[in-house]
């Protein structure tokens, strides 16, 4: 994958004071890298955590033995969270 190495690259560039300059025109260091951070980075959060979600909304009812309280809210809000990422 590219953006990784991307990232990786420009984090190595900020630590050896090679990256002066702010893409957005913050007052701070480094704010360039941590929008690349949150642009390429943050999606991969999720691609991680929604099939947690899934696997742990199945096994504990079936655990249980009860239904999920709110499944249809529960699925609703992770097709959300899969849209909007």
């Amino acid at each position: 994958m590219a953006f990784p190495v991307l990232a990786a690259a420009l984090l190595a560039l900020e630590a050896t004071g090679g990256w002066g300059a702010d893409l957005r025109g913050a007052e701070r260091r480094g704010a360039a890298v941590q929008h690349l951070f949150w642009f390429f980075g943050h999606p991969e959060v999720y691609i991680v955590a929604l099939p947690f979600f899934g696997i742990i909304s199945e096994v504990i009812p079936v655990f249980s033995r009860k239904p999920i309280f709110g499944y249809n809210t529960l699925v609703m809000a992770t097709l959300s969270i899969a849209g909007l990422s």
